[in-house]
């Protein structure tokens, strides 16, 4: 394998368990804000788990056709996409890639991330959209979790979210400079997405 093959593969994983790190991280304040016992703990897990079986309505869009289609397409077997998501930092077991492909469930962001690297596809692909058309969809076209691009942007994560649910950009002008280098997109896409950005037409920085 080449010096940039090597790099490459090496930077994927580390953008997978980085962004697996975050949801650890956002995962352990909850629990620690709530003061949560043991055994609420381990409830908390038991529904996470629970919840990784369905549907969830929060979950990125999801075409199960392409995603058949790409692992097909590669001569992959359920199993090898699962070891490979497994080696990117978001284990899964084959008969869950199985459910994905037959629209049964839909897998969570990090699992989007990891499985577009695994079929060599672009994440929106996935998604079973020609180009994103929301600021959700252009963060998951870049592999952002929320929290990493809420730091990278340096921007309250409970402010992104809101700006994620409402489609409007509430960042201030060095916040969406940030942004648009970030998500690797024009002022035109954040406004078609979000609506006119005010603090790029004003004089504060």
């Amino acid at each position: 394998m080449s010096d940039n093959l090597t790099d490459g593969y090496i930077y994927v994983v580390y953008s997978h368990m980085q962004n697996a790190a975050d949801d650890m991280v956002s995962w352990t304040k909850a629990i620690g804000t709530t003061q949560a016992t043991g055994d609420a703990i381990r409830t908390t897990a038991g529904r996470a788990r629970t919840a990784r079986k369905h549907r969830g309505m929060d979950r990125p869009l999801f075409s199960s056709a392409n995603a058949l289609s790409a692992r097909r397409h590669l001569g992959m077997s359920p199993h090898d996409v699962a070891r490979d998501m497994t080696v990117l930092g978001a284990p899964v077991d084959p008969e869950l890639v199985g459910a994905w492909e037959r629209g049964a469930y839909r897998p969570t962001e990090n699992e989007l991330f990891a499985l577009a690297d695994v079929l060599w596809c672009r994440t929106t692909e996935l998604m079973g959209i020609e180009e994103p058309r929301t600021l959700a969809e252009h963060r998951l076209s870049r592999q952002f979790s929320v929290p990493r691009l809420s730091r990278t942007i340096k921007m309250d994560t409970t402010e992104y979210l809101k700006a994620e649910a409402e489609n409007q950009w509430p960042g201030n002008f060095r916040q969406t400079l940030s942004l648009l280098n970030a998500l690797n997109i024009s002022l035109r896409q954040l406004e078609a997405a979000t609506g006119p950005c005010d603090a790029m037409y004003g004089t504060s920085f």
